[in-house]
């Protein structure tokens, strides 16, 4: 123990700080902490190459959407049933009496937008094409359009086969899923020409084929272009082809879908998300409507005005 004391004291003792001082005159101390230094240098410089090889060769991150527009999952879920109920009135007026309520005609205007501009919202985020929504989307409104398919018809004025043109508006969503999705592969994978010559293609033949034709799909996709990038053109894209739907509807009640879901972006809802209730509730909803015309027609109620 004494020893220890002894030996502490010795090294902060005088003879110590001169031995220290020579050391650091003596050339060769000189050397040992030139090298040192270089050798310091040296690693600082390789760590800082690692670094940027690691930079160089580390894949991008995903552009995050900018926040130009945001809406909280609940008002989407208000918005789906606000347009669920636009939806329904509109098809009480049309295939119970033939359309013969104008203000119902001129309100079921919105519902389709309404419906186009939520699907647009979900797809543009950021996790969607690395989750697979959009095939994910795509199955879910290609079963649901298919049994939708016959109370769709059946309800038509020519019967079950004459009236399969145009598709419901499930295909309509399932293009506007189609031709978003084959954007965002030309975006980011190394086929960008091929896919946006598909997605073009799904485009104008799709578009074509479905209900409310080329202005619901220009409408989708304009809209999935602005809520995924902020991009004006896009915002300019939906707008023109939801007015361009005067030519379809006879009015301009379309547009109202605008002003409705920024009205509710405003307000932070908590709602509950129904994932296959929207799906079901369209082809349901016809049967429903099917099965309430048939004795109606018999009774002759339905077309009562004409």
């Amino acid at each position: 123990m004494s020893s220890t004391i002894q030996t502490t004291s010795t090294d902060c003792s005088p003879g110590t700080e001169f031995n220290l001082l020579r050391l650091a005159m003596d050339p060769s101390s000189t050397i040992i902490r030139r090298y040192g230094a270089v050798h310091i240098w040296r690693s600082l410089s390789s760590k800082r190459v690692r670094q940027v090889e690691k930079l160089e060769t580390t894949p991008p991150l995903p552009r995050e959407r900018r926040e130009h527009f945001i809406i909280s999952d609940g008002a989407l879920e208000l918005t789906k049933w606000i347009a669920m109920v636009i939806m329904t009135a509109d098809h009480v007026n049309k295939y119970l009496f033939d359309e013969s309520l104008p203000f119902l005609f001129e309100i079921g205007r919105i519902a389709m937008p309404l419906f186009v501009l939520v699907l647009a919202y979900n797809l543009a985020r950021q996790s969607s094409n690395s989750n697979g929504a959009y095939l994910r989307t795509a199955r879910r409104l290609s079963l649901c359009g298919t049994i939708s398919s016959i109370p769709y018809m059946k309800l038509g004025v020519g019967g079950l086969l004459d009236d399969w043109y145009p598709l419901n508006i499930f295909f309509t969503l399932l293009v506007i899923t189609t031709v978003t999705g084959l954007m965002e592969q030309s975006r980011t994978s190394k086929v960008r020409v091929p896919a946006a010559l598909t997605a073009l293609t799904a485009f104008f033949m799709g578009g074509g084929l479905v209900e409310f034709w080329w202005p619901a799909v220009g409408l989708g996709v304009g809209a999935w272009i602005y809520f995924r990038s902020g991009r004006l053109v896009g915002l300019l894209m939906a707008l023109g082809s939801c007015g361009s739907l005067h030519w379809v509807n006879g009015n301009d009640w379309a547009l109202a879908a605008f002003p409705i879901l920024f009205i509710l972006s405003r307000v932070d809802l908590q709602m509950p998300r129904l994932r296959w209730f929207f799906y079901a509730y369209y082809p349901a909803h016809l049967f429903v409507l099917l099965l309430i015309r048939i004795p109606m027609t018999k009774a002759g109620y339905v077309y009562w005005y004409t």
